[in-house]
């Protein structure tokens, strides 16, 4: 069982939605906050490895291994994913859109 340390906080952004996502697929969670530490859920470096590669995937953007472990939790390391982007504001585009289709694919 997850034992929270901090009050729940929903996703304010399109970017902090679709980690949220990655987490809950990774992790296998249903309900992870954006101040919750990636640690406290259930981490192992096989769990940080999927985060990093969905991440990749995604967005376009490679995070070095140590990122989870500077920035452990979606509030602190969304900024970080947006400044190793290569383009500025495609993160936040390729957020935007992987949320509509999360979307589309639910309404299906």
């Amino acid at each position: 069982m997850v034992q929270r340390l901090v009050a729940f906080v929903s996703p304010r952004t399109p970017l902090e939605e679709v980690m949220v996502g990655i987490w809950s697929e990774v992790l296998g969670l249903e309900r992870i906050g954006i101040h919750d530490n990636f640690f406290d859920l259930g981490e192992n470096p096989l769990l940080i490895i999927r985060v990093l590669s969905r991440v990749r995937q995604i967005f376009q953007v490679a995070l070095p291994f140590r990122c989870l472990f500077e920035y452990p939790t979606i509030a602190e390391l969304s900024p970080v994913l947006i400044a190793h982007e290569t383009k500025s504001g495609q993160t936040k585009k390729f957020a935007y859109f992987a949320k509509m289709i999360e979307e589309v694919s639910d309404a299906a």
